[in-house]
């Protein structure tokens, strides 16, 4: 796929608004996660040495929403195409897809209060992924690297989907090292 003209540039302004919507959104995050008591404090399993509020998921959240708005804001009065990414016939379900990023918000967000275990995280990151790949969100072809020839998964696509969609919610979590810091709350 490649990505030129006016594309290129609204890309480059979503970016930007989202950007500066989570960086300008990440103190009120931080005062959020105090007053709730999501907390992260220093103790012999943590390398933080002071106390760090974790809900920086709602400055990304913010961002992610301030994106969304500012494609259907822009798209039309700039005569921009809409940085769509999932084109019409493609057949995904713009209202699932919002559901299912909600579900891992409140997965998160609920987490950073009241500290899920890992199975009852796990399970409802499954849903939510489930919910995706339900609403048409799908690996569904990889480029085989052995001769770059298209494979199409078929019905793997959607366990495949799943255990992506899963794995990469965790591998944040993993990066972020201790809570909070991928964001800086």
């Amino acid at each position: 796929m490649t990505v030129s003209g006016p594309t290129i540039v609204s890309l480059i302004a979503l970016f930007a608004i989202a950007l500066v919507v989570t960086l300008a959104t990440t103190p009120a995050a931080g005062k959020v996660a105090w007053r709730l008591g999501a907390v992260d404090y220093p103790s012999g399993r943590r390398v933080n040495t002071r106390p760090t509020p974790r809900m920086g998921g709602i400055a990304v959240m913010l961002g992610l929403i301030a994106a969304f708005a500012g494609a259907l804001a822009l798209s039309g009065p700039l005569g921009w195409e809409p940085a769509d990414v999932f084109p019409p016939e493609s057949g995904v379900s713009y209202l699932g897809v919002a559901l299912s990023v909600l579900v891992m918000f409140l997965t998160g967000a609920i987490d950073d209060v009241r500290h899920l275990t890992p199975m009852s995280k796990l399970l409802w990151q499954a849903v939510a992924a489930c919910v995706a790949a339900a609403s048409g969100v799908l690996v569904g072809d990889l480029i085989s690297p052995v001769d770059d020839s298209l494979v199409t998964l078929g019905w793997v696509a959607y366990p495949v989907t799943v255990s992506y969609l899963v794995s990469f919610a965790n591998i944040i979590n993993l990066i972020d090292g201790i809570d909070g810091l991928a964001t800086g709350v």
